[in-house]
C-alpha cells in the first residue's frame, strides 16, 4: 500500500533524524527505492496505490521471482496517499541529500493540483483517467501539509499560496459550528457513509497543523484561532483514545511547544541562500518554520516581518518577537539556533 509505505518512510526518517542511527536511514533508502522501482508511474508523475499481496511471489528466492512477472500494480493516483508521499520525499531531499527527490516530489503535486482538483471544490479523492469524489477532508488536509513542506524546502511562494486556498476551502466547507472539522463537506454525494457527517480525530489533527503553520508562516491570526479551536473540539476525548490519539498529540504539541522561525532573505536560486536554506532545514530543533524571502520580490512581505533586506543571504532565528542577528554561514546557524533557545527558554 503507498499510504502505508509513505508512513513508514516518514517515521524511519524522523528515526534517523533524532538517533543518526544509519539503520533508520537503510531502511528509508530501500522504501524510496521499492516506491520508485515498482509503484511510481514515470509518464504521468505520480505514484500508484498499491501492490498485490501475492502470497506465493514473495515466498520465492529472488532469483525465481526474477523469472516471474510481477504482481499487479493498481495504477490508481489516490490523491491523499501520494501528498503523504510527496511530504516523505521532500524531507528525504535535505535528511538524506538527495536533492531529485524533491523534484519527483514537486512532480506528484504538480500533478495532483492539475489533474486532482477542481477550481470550485478543490481536491478530489482519486484519479483513474478522471478525478472522482471531491469533498473529502483527507484529501484536502494532506494535500496541503504538502505543499506547505514544498514551501519550506523549495522557497517558492506559489505551494504557500495554494495551501492556503485549501485552508480557505476547508474552513468555508468542512467546519463543525461546535468545533473541528467534519470529514465530508457540506455538499457529498451521499455515497454510503458520506451521507453521515463525522469528526476524525486524525483528519482534525492534520487540520490543525495546517493552521498551526500558516499562522507561523503568515502571522494570519484567524489560522491560529482555527488551529485552537479544532484542538479545543477534542480536548475531552483524547485520553481515552490511546495510541488512536497520537496524531492529536502531535498537533498539540506543535501547536504549544516554543517554536524557532528560521527566515532567510536571498535568492534560491542561489548557492549561497541554497546552503543557508538546507542548513536551515536539517537544525535540531522540536518545532521550527522555514520560509525565504527574496529581497526584491518579496519587498513587502520583509517589511512585514520587520526584516532587513541586506545583508543577504542572511538567516535570522527568531522566536516570537526576537531574533538574532543575521547568520551569513551556514555553520553557524545551528549555534545561533541554540543560543536562541536557551535564551527564550530561561526566560
Amino acid at each position: 500500500m503507498l499510504e502505508h509505505n509513505a508512513r513508514l518512510l516518514s517515521s524511519y526518517l524522523h528515526l534517523y533524524r533524532a538517533t543518526g542511527e544509519q539503520f533508520a536511514s537503510q531502511v528509508a533508502s530501500r522504501t524510496i527505492a521499492y516506491l520508485d522501482g515498482h509503484l511510481w508511474n514515470e509518464e504521468q508523475g505520480y505514484f500508484g496505490g498499491s501492490q498485490d499481496a501475492d502470497e506465493h511471489f514473495y515466498t520465492l528466492a529472488a532469483a525465481e521471482r526474477e523469472r516471474l512477472p510481477e504482481p499487479y500494480v493498481d495504477p490508481t493516483c489516490y490523491t491523499s496517499w501520494n501528498a503523504l508521499t510527496a511530504s516523505a520525499y521532500l524531507e528525504a531531499s535535505w535528511a538524506l541529500e538527495r536533492p531529485e527527490l524533491a523534484e519527483r516530489a514537486l512532480r506528484v503535486l504538480e500533478f495532483l493540483w492539475g489533474r486532482c482538483r477542481k477550481a470550485a471544490s478543490g481536491m478530489l479523492r482519486f484519479y483513474d483517467g478522471r478525478p472522482h469524489l471531491p469533498g473529502l477532508l483527507g484529501d484536502q488536509a494532506q494535500t496541503a501539509i504538502a505543499l506547505l513542506d514544498a514551501y519550506e524546502v523549495t522557497g517558492d511562494a506559489l505551494h504557500l499560496k495554494r495551501a492556503r486556498q485549501l485552508a480557505t476551502l476547508i474552513r468555508e466547507r468542512f467546519a463543525d459550528p461546535e468545533g473541528g472539522f467534519f470529514d465530508t463537506w457540506d455538499q457529498n454525494e451521499g455515497l454510503g457513509r458520506l451521507r453521515e457527517r463525522q469528526k476524525s480525530m486524525a483528519e482534525n489533527a492534520a487540520a490543525a497543523v495546517i493552521f498551526t503553520r500558516l499562522h507561523r508562516l503568515t502571522g494570519d491570526e484567524a489560522a491560529l484561532q482555527a488551529a485552537k479551536g479544532t484542538l479545543e473540539a477534542f480536548a475531552g476525548i483524547y485520553a481515552h483514545l490511546g495510541y488512536f490519539a497520537a496524531a492529536y498529540a502531535q498537533a498539540v504539541h506543535l501547536f504549544l511547544a516554543p517554536y524557532a522561525q528560521i527566515d532567510i532573505v536571498g535568492d534560491v536560486a542561489e548557492d549561497g541562500t541554497q546552503a543557508l536554506l538546507q542548513a536551515a532545514l536539517r537544525l535540531d530543533l522540536p518545532a521550527r518554520s522555514v520560509q525565504v524571502f527574496h529581497p526584491q520580490r518579496d519587498a513587502a512581505r520583509l517589511k512585514a516581518s520587520l526584516l532587513p533586506a541586506q545583508p543577504w543571504p542572511a538567516a535570522y532565528v527568531c522566536y516570537n518577537t526576537t531574533c538574532s542577528p543575521p547568520v551569513t554561514e551556514p555553520h553557524a546557524l545551528s549555534e545561533a539556533a541554540e543560543s536562541m533557545r536557551r535564551l527564550v527558554t530561561s526566560g
